[in-house]
């Protein structure tokens, strides 16, 4: 009986501990002053030829197939949600600097802001990247403001990173992209 135990309280465990690897964005994101927004794609970073899971990219519009062809647009109301699904592991480290890799090419003062946030950023942390027209595009870390009103350009900086010419990953672009 106690081995019967033992083992369902390690099934239980390791369930939550996948679920949460692999969990789910919420299928709707609230912005300020809009209507939610719905979640378009998604796709996972990965090192160790697939091994491990470092974070989910989450693509928010506002549920419309003209959103997705006009994503550059800054009409369009836009968000990424990063959650970092990476357990600090010293037997098996991996080789990238994936905190790094959630920073599109900026400014080297905006960079250094944007390094100093998400530099404490650990598993189960959220990344939200979002924008809205009038309001510009905010970046917050696990709920606290680290960057708001910023013009469209950051965000497009962000999906640069992404879905643009040179992508970080090819298959997080084709991910991304996928209809």
């Amino acid at each position: 009986m106690k081995n019967y135990f033992l083992f369902v309280v390690f099934g239980l465990c390791l369930t939550a501990f996948l679920r949460a690897e692999t969990g789910q964005p919420p299928a709707t994101l609230s912005v300020e002053g809009r209507a939610p927004l719905t979640l378009a794609a998604l796709a996972t970073r990965r090192d160790l030829l697939g091994a491990v899971a470092l974070y989910t990219i989450a693509l928010y519009t506002d549920g419309t197939a003209a959103s997705r062809d006009n994503l550059p647009s800054p009409d369009v109301a836009k968000a990424l949600r990063f959650q970092v699904s990476y357990v600090e592991d010293l037997r098996r480290r991996v080789a990238i600097d994936w905190r790094r890799e959630l920073l599109p090419r900026l400014e080297l003062g905006a960079a250094a802001h944007m390094q100093g946030a998400l530099a404490p950023i650990q598993y189960g942390d959220i990344v939200l990247v979002e924008y809205v027209p009038t309001r510009g595009t905010t970046l917050r870390v696990n709920k606290a403001v680290a960057v708001s009103g910023a013009n469209h350009e950051l965000m497009l900086a962000f999906l640069d990173r992404w879905i643009g010419q040179r992508p970080l990953s090819e298959e997080i672009k084709q991910s991304l992209l996928a209809r």
